[in-house]
């Protein structure tokens, strides 16, 4: 692939107005799902974890292939704000596993048993982490370059690795130290709140950036996530 600059590449092109009318689409299509299903958001449900495999293994497959995407478009650009991005959707996925294993009441029957706190500090560090990823997409100038792009993207993955790595085990071994999350198997604590609050901070910041911005049609997509 050229190095020059292409533009039919999301990363380099401004949205066209077909583009354009796709994301404008799309945004209605999420605010009226979201008008729907907003009256029944506090309504309890029984019997719905056997859904949260399927549902974590839609994740894995999405983000990590995103991240693939990203990376591969990165191998070619060398664009820092990528690999960002792409380390964010690698994060995301790659948590998934760990949280859909500690989910309670879904694999206590292959030796594993339930911890609600663990699942809460998977699900605060996957939110708080792609968040932090799109700000720093969306903060980074996209002309600073990381040369060779290979081994760069070796270092994000080992970074990555290593990260969650550690995070588990901290959260694993040493969870009784770490503050509590949830109550019960439904009800949080009083610091949950923080951790929804940060992340919708950290959006905000972002959506704000990129729409500021409009350096490319990735820039808009970005936004619409």
């Amino acid at each position: 692939m050229s190095l020059g600059p292409d533009s039919r590449l999301l990363t380099t092109s401004l949205p066209t107005d077909t583009q354009l009318r796709v994301i404008f689409a799309v945004v209605v299509v999420l605010v009226v799902a979201l008008a729907v299903t907003a009256p029944y958001a506090r309504q309890p449900t029984r019997g719905t974890e056997i859904f949260v495999p399927a549902y974590a293994a839609a994740i894995f497959m999405i983000e990590l292939t995103t991240a693939a995407i990203l990376l591969a478009t990165f191998r070619v650009r060398g664009s820092m704000p990528l690999l960002v991005l792409a380390s964010g959707y690698l994060l995301s996925g790659v948590l998934s596993v760990p949280w859909a294993l500690t989910f309670p009441g879904i694999f206590q029957n292959v030796g594993l048993d339930e911890d609600l706190q663990s699942t809460a500090w998977i699900a605060a560090i996957r939110r708080i982490g792609f968040a932090a990823a799109i700000v720093g997409y969306a903060a980074l100038d996209p002309r600073r370059t990381m040369r060779p792009p290979g081994q760069w993207i070796l270092v994000a993955i080992a970074g990555i690795g290593v990260f969650v790595a550690s995070a588990l085990w901290v959260i694993l071994a040493k969870g009784g130290d770490l503050p509590k999350f949830m109550a019960d198997a439904r009800n949080t604590t009083a610091i949950w709140a923080y951790i929804p609050a940060f992340s919708l901070t950290l959006y905000v910041i972002a959506f704000a950036t990129l729409l500021a911005r409009r350096r490319s049609t990735l820039d808009i997509w970005m936004c619409v996530v």
